[in-house]
């Protein structure tokens, strides 16, 4: 399926009719495209907006200012702030010699989604550009993390990333194949009937997948190879996994791509959805497990599965889709969020072309935690 499910999960709930044709929508498995600074050391310096201490701190201390003043509950969410330091550090050179494409073009610092017919199963939200580009930014190697009150902190046992647009630089498997497959266009009357309320998450994701009946698993499994990997994923999972933390994927894309990024990342657990295959081709059946709107379930049946509470995970999304999972972590990034509503929904904003980034913030976390 190829388009953004979660712009179309959003207007759903607000009784509005599908997606609008501005020509921009949303994704969560977006379109691949090329950006500036892919493969090499060009393009701006990541840049860290915060939200201040993360969420579960936030609840203790204002939890301790109430009963310390007798003051009611303050609605809202804190202001955020901007922290801002030296460049970012080089590329990731990639396997198989493919040259990463990079997230799409920035105007503001938001990601440029496309539109809602070009995108697939799971979207993430990308109304419009927002937003204003930063000046300088943090390094990968230097994120400033939180400004949480002395002492306090969330204990951190795993992180939970997801997968298109994050550990991966394409918004969207289902595109990425539709496009190599010559179904981009069938795909797209395929949206229009789940946007317009005709079918469900799963029959999108089976009408989808039936575009690809008879191809080969070779096939397919030649394309996913061709899928860049976020520049700097290997090195942040890396240093996570010496952290001691668990790490983790939830997509609402295709086990095709989170099994390949699992393997070759070294992630512990990957949860997506199945794509059939027999006799060494596509059956065009699919197995739902992890649809737009239920990500916070997924996230924990993993925390069940790997002995840890969501508040103890850390979550790097960039979607709406993502949001559940969010209000459900202790500490929640937006890297490279898809629209304001998604930055403002995560402790920190993170924009960079290197995943890298995230794990100062999660360092500092965890320092504070001690």
């Amino acid at each position: 399926m190829c388009l953004g499910r979660e712009a179309g999960l959003r207007e759903r709930q607000a009784g509005k009719p599908e997606a609008d044709d501005s020509g921009e929508a949303p994704l969560e498995r977006g379109l691949p495209e090329a950006g500036p600074g892919a493969g090499g050391q060009g393009g701006p310096p990541p840049r860290v907006r915060d939200a201040g201490a993360p969420r579960a701190l936030r609840r203790r201390a204002q939890g301790r200012r109430r009963r310390a003043s007798g003051a009611p509950r303050a609605a809202g969410r804190p202001e955020r702030g901007r922290a801002e330091g030296p460049e970012g550090a080089g590329g990731l050179p990639l396997s198989g010699g493919v040259r990463e494409e990079d997230g799409g073009e920035r105007e503001g610092g938001w990601r440029h989604a496309g539109r809602a017919e070009e995108e697939g199963p799971a979207p993430g939200v990308a109304k419009g550009l927002w937003g204003h580009e930063a000046e300088g930014g943090l390094s990968p190697a230097r994120a400033s993390g939180h400004r949480g009150p002395a002492g306090g902190g969330v204990v951190i046992r795993a992180v939970v990333f997801d997968v298109d647009g994050v550990l991966t630089s394409i918004d969207s498997i289902w595109r990425f194949i539709h496009e190599r497959l010559g179904s981009l266009e069938a795909a797209r009357e395929n949206a229009r009937r789940y946007y317009s309320g005709e079918i469900s998450y799963e029959e999108w994701a089976r009408l989808d997948t039936q575009l690809w009946r008879g191809v080969s698993a070779e096939e397919i499994a030649s394309i996913v190879e061709s899928v860049p990997i976020r520049r700097g994923a290997r090195e942040a999972i890396a240093e996570l996994k010496r952290m001691g933390l668990v790490t983790a994927a939830i997509s609402a894309g295709l086990d095709v791509i989170t099994e390949r990024v699992r393997r070759e990342l070294g992630l512990d657990h990957a949860f997506s959805n199945r794509l059939v295959v027999r006799g060494g081709v596509v059956t065009g059946e699919v197995v739902v497990d992890v649809r737009a709107d239920n990500k916070g379930e997924v996230l924990e049946r993993f925390c069940e599965l790997a002995g840890v509470e969501p508040g103890e995970c850390a979550v790097v999304g960039d979607g709406e889709v993502d949001v559940p999972m969010f209000k459900l972590a202790g500490l929640s990034v937006a890297f490279n969020p898809r629209s304001p509503e998604v930055a403002d929904s995560a402790d920190v904003a993170i924009f960079s072309e290197d995943l890298r980034a995230v794990v100062p913030v999660i360092a500092a976390a965890l320092r504070e935690a001690l």
